[in-house]
């Protein structure tokens, strides 16, 4: 077989692998992901649900149980809802 064409077998094949790992990291990265909420709608969530918020929090709007980085330690908010800006 002519050298030329086996690089050109092997370009293609590394590029058909590059393109497959590629799309399954994509995939992954995607499926895994969670929705993320604002204040307003977690009010309304039933209780005992994780969920991910977004928005900026409010200095003091927050207080730890236990010491910080514990797995005991959960953060939990001194009003309903705090307010993001």
């Amino acid at each position: 077989m002519d050298p030329s064409r086996k690089r050109k077998i092997r370009l293609v094949v590394a590029l058909s692998v590059a393109v497959l790992l590629a799309v399954a990291l994509i995939y992954t990265s995607f499926s895994a992901s969670t929705e993320a909420k604002e204040p307003s709608q977690i009010l309304s969530a039933s209780p005992g649900t994780s969920y991910e918020m977004t928005g900026e929090v409010v200095p003091g709007s927050i207080q730890h149980n236990g010491q910080e980085g514990s797995p005991s330690s959960s953060p939990t908010a001194r009003t309903a809802a705090p307010s993001c800006r």
